[in-house]
């Protein structure tokens, strides 16, 4: 209403409930209110009773920008938790699994790709593991991922992979998931609404859940061979003799009885020793036979009758029980039991008499009769070489 320099202040009106969440800096509902102040200076002149205004200065900027900002996260503990199970065993010591969370891609939610570093996404510890405990229940082998945290809105899809460079023998990994999130902004208040849509199973469409399931089996086949069997010849020295022996499957069952149809044999069933290893004795085996079935294997060792003249061959029946088992650690074993595992042959030289003609003598008594056994008579060799 008079002549002077007058200077105007701009401030954006702070609503009264406004948090603030930095020293000077407020936020409502997501929007973050400008800090920025407009300093206008006017010079006001008076002529012929007219009052005129001329702005001489501006400090600040005349445009007041808000900024706003939205966040919210997925919560682990409700959706990113990992069941472990192992089918074929329980747990055992030193078994450890370990899981990968990772970003696969990420979309606004009209289907357009961020990219990897505008993705709007903060993961949490990319990696869980579970690990055996004693005493701890299979239903209670759990874990969870962290919370994700998203400042943007749309679709996410992200891996969660068991690591396989670690996993115990004998067990196989389980399938890789992909889970699914949407992120909407609902109530335009800066709080994102994040929520699982689906689970599949990588690669496919097939819906999922969160137990990671590993199926376990022994790797390596148990071995065992039947050593430790014996030849004797007794009478004489072994001047080119040679003995067989045959090994036969007697019968086979499982753990809980079952018969087993399919008894695993050695190479050669078949073993002919034909020299001593010390004096009059022989030591032999059969080779080695490879197991995969727990349960229980009878088997039995027989010698060939032969025909080398004087010797009587042995009619002995080795035994060898193997009790086959899973260590729980990735292999089979074998336990092998053995019983008469010496085969003596015994050689002696004798006549038939009968069979080669025999000598016949005849004993008379005059005047009574004769009494049983009441006279012997004595064969003996008139010189060395009739001995």
């Amino acid at each position: 209403t008079k002549p002077g320099v007058y200077v105007l202040s701009a401030r954006e009106k702070i609503p009264a409930d406004a948090e603030e969440v930095e020293d000077g800096i407020y936020k409502k509902d997501g929007i973050y209110y400008s800090t920025n102040e407009a300093k206008a200076t006017y010079r006001v002149t008076e002529s012929n009773g007219q009052l005129s205004v001329v702005r001489i200065g501006l400090d600040g900027s005349e445009i007041f920008v808000n900024t706003y900002e939205t966040s919210g996260t997925l919560d682990g503990a409700a959706n990113l938790e990992i069941q472990k199970s192992i089918n074929g065993r329980d747990w055992q010591e030193g078994d450890v699994f370990t899981f990968e969370l990772a970003l696969i891609s990420a979309k606004d939610l009209s289907g357009n790709a961020y990219t990897e570093e505008n993705s709007g996404v903060t993961l949490p510890t990319s990696r869980i593991t579970i690990a055996y405990e004693e005493g701890k229940n299979a239903e209670d082998y759990k874990e969870h991922f962290g919370d994700i945290t998203f400042i943007k809105t749309g679709i996410f899809e992200f891996a969660i992979r068991e690591q396989t460079d670690n996993l115990p023998k004998g067990v196989s990994g389980a399938a890789e998931r992909r889970v699914f999130v949407r992120v909407t902004d609902e109530n335009n208040n800066g709080e994102l609404t994040a929520t699982v849509s689906k689970i599949v199973l990588a690669g496919t469409d097939t819906a999922a859940d969160m137990q990671f399931v590993n199926e376990y089996a022994p790797e390596d086949p148990a071995v065992a061979a039947f050593r430790g069997l014996k030849k004797v010849l007794q009478g004489k020295t072994w001047n080119g003799d040679s003995f067989t022996f045959h090994l036969a499957a007697v019968k086979a069952e499982t753990l809980d009885g079952a018969p087993i149809t399919e008894i695993p044999m050695p190479a050669q069933t078949t073993v002919t020793v034909s020299q001593p290893t010390s004096e009059n004795e022989a030591e032999f085996e059969f080779g080695e036979i490879r197991f995969t079935q727990a349960g229980t294997y009878y088997y039995e060792v027989t010698e060939e009758k032969g025909n080398n003249p004087g010797i009587v061959y042995s009619t002995n029946k080795a035994t060898f029980k193997v009790t086959v088992a899973d260590n729980l650690q990735g292999a089979w074993t074998a336990s092998v039991t053995a019983e008469n595992t010496t085969f003596t042959n015994v050689y002696s030289t004798e006549i038939d008499y009968d069979a080669k003609g025999g000598m016949t003598l005849i004993k008379e008594l005059d005047g009574r009769s004769m009494e049983a056994r009441q006279f012997g008579f004595t064969i003996r060799p008139e010189d060395e070489s009739s001995a």
